[in-house]
C-alpha cells in the first residue's frame, strides 16, 4: 500500500468475467489476490475501470479512493434524491451487479442480464415434454427388380411425451449443458399405390402399411443465448436411439401375390438437431431427426423415417 491516492494504471492482456449484461455492462477481473471491476457501455468495446483504491494518508491512516461512486452517479445521470443509495455502495460483485441492474431498467435501457453461480441445486433440472411429432416413412426397393416397388407413406401427426434431465456445467455463465431425454413415440400410416411392371400395360394395386412405437433415448449438449434473467434462446445437438416393440410394417400386392413383412425393425444412432425459446419454466421447442433406417438388415428394402417434432417444456424442478 502506498501514499499515492490515484489508481497506477498498465496495459494487460486478461480474461474477465461478465456480470451484467446490457445497456450498460459490468465486469470483474481476479489476478488471484485482488478483485477489480469494469463497465462498458453498448456499442463500445472499451472497458473503464471502476476505481476504488486504498492508500495511506497522514498519521499512516488507511483511506480510501471511492471514485467510482461518481463515476456511476454520472454515468447514469442520478439526481439528488438517489444520493444516499449511491453514498453507501459497495465496491463488490453482489452490491455492483444489483445497482446496475436496477439503474438499467429504471432509466429505461431494457433488460439486462446478471450471470449468477450456478447453486448445486440447481446443477440438475427435470423437464416433462410433451408435444406432436411430424413423421414420414419411405420404403425403397433395392433389389433391382423390374416391378418399382418404391412407397411414401403419408405423413402421420402423433403425440410424443418425453422426460428430460438437463445437467447445467459450471463454467462459461451457465450458458452450456448435457442433455439425456426418453421419449414414447408412434407411427401409424396406410398408402396405396400402384404396382406397375416397366413396359406392361398391367396396373396392379399394392398396399404398404406401418404401426410401430418405441421408447427413444437421446443424449446431447445445449448452449443458451440469454436475453434477459428469465428468458433465453437455445439450440440443441445430439444422437437418439430407439427401442421398437411395436414393429407392424408390411408391403402386400394382392393382384400379383407380392407380401413382404419386415419382421425386425431395427434402429441406428441419428442425430438430432433443435431450436427452443425458454421464458422462467416454460419454453417451446422445433426438433428435427435425420433420416433413420429402420430395415438395416434387409437387404431387399431400404427404409427411411424422419420425424420433425414441435415441443412444449416445462421445468418441474
Amino acid at each position: 500500500m502506498t501514499t499515492q491516492k490515484e489508481p497506477v494504471y498498465e496495459r494487460i492482456e486478461a480474461y474477465v468475467k461478465t456480470l451484467v449484461e446490457g445497456q450498460i455492462s459490468l465486469y470483474e477481473y481476479y489476478d488471484g489476490k485482488i478483485k477489480k471491476y469494469f463497465y462498458s457501455e453498448l456499442g463500445d468495446k472499451k472497458l473503464i475501470p471502476l476505481i476504488s483504491k486504498k492508500y495511506l494518508g497522514e498519521n499512516q491512516n488507511i483511506n480510501e479512493n471511492n471514485t467510482f461512486r461518481n463515476q456511476l452517479y454520472e454515468l447514469y445521470d442520478l439526481a439528488l434524491t438517489e444520493d444516499s443509495k449511491i453514498k453507501f455502495l459497495k465496491y463488490d460483485k453482489k452490491s455492483l451487479s444489483e445497482f446496475i441492474e436496477e439503474n438499467n431498467r429504471l432509466k429505461g435501457f431494457g433488460d439486462s442480464y446478471t450471470y449468477k453461480r450456478v447453486k448445486t441445486k440447481d446443477w440438475f433440472k427435470l423437464h416433462i415434454r410433451p408435444g406432436i411429432n411430424i413423421s414420414s416413412l419411405k420404403i425403397e426397393e433395392t433389389t433391382g427388380s423390374t416391378i418399382e416397388r418404391n412407397f411414401e407413406l403419408d405423413s402421420d401427426a402423433s403425440l410424443r411425451i418425453g422426460v428430460l434431465g438437463e445437467f447445467t456445467l459450471p463454467f462459461n455463465n451457465n450458458k452450456w449443458s448435457i442433455l439425456v431425454e426418453t421419449t414414447y413415440q408412434s407411427y401409424s400410416q396406410k398408402s396405396e399405390f400402384l404396382d406397375i411392371t416397366p413396359g406392361s400395360t398391367i396396373e396392379r394395386s399394392a398396399r404398404a402399411s406401418a404401426d410401430i412405437s418405441s421408447m427413444e433415448l437421446a443424449a446431447g449438449i445445449r448452449h443458451y443465448f440469454f436475453l434477459s434473467e428469465k428468458s433465453a434462446i437455445y439450440a440443441n445437438v445430439g444422437i437418439h436411439y430407439d427401442f421398437w416393440f411395436n414393429q407392424d410394417l408390411n408391403i402386400t400386392s394382392e393382384n400379383s401375390g407380392f407380401n413382404f413383412d419386415f419382421d425386425d425393425v431395427r434402429s441406428n444412432f441419428n442425430g438430432f438437431v433443435g431450436v427452443g425459446y425458454k421464458y422462467d419454466k416454460f419454453a417451446l421447442e422445433i426438433n428435427l431427426q435425420t433420416n433413420q433406417e429402420l430395415t438395416s438388415n434387409n437387404l431387399s428394402f431400404a427404409t427411411k423415417f424422419s420425424t420433425l417434432s414441435f415441443i412444449a417444456s416445462y421445468n418441474i424442478f
